[in-house]
């Protein structure tokens, strides 16, 4: 896949984007999971644990079983905006 900067944020952004309004833990792994899908094959299969700092969340995702490499880290706007989808190495 093409990985410039417009077309990976396109791809992040869920349909189902969170009006500006204060997210839970709950809507914030919706979110995660929507861009997990998006992205990688493994959604279903996968142990999502979230953390809020400041006006951002951050969902480390392992694809399960654990292995090197099989995580990802995502931000999360507090809007619901996916701003940053970093894969493991």
């Amino acid at each position: 896949p093409d990985n410039s900067p417009n077309s990976i944020n396109d791809e992040l952004d869920s349909p189902g984007e969170q009006p500006a309004t204060t997210l839970n833990e709950a809507a914030v792994l919706k979110i995660a999971t929507q861009a997990v899908r998006n992205n990688d094959t493994w959604a279903d299969r996968a142990e999502y644990t979230a953390t809020k700092s400041g006006n951002e969340w951050t969902v480390l995702v392992w694809r399960l079983p654990k292995v090197p490499g099989g995580h990802r880290h995502i931000t999360i706007t507090e809007p619901g905006k996916v701003i940053e989808y970093g894969r493991g190495l």
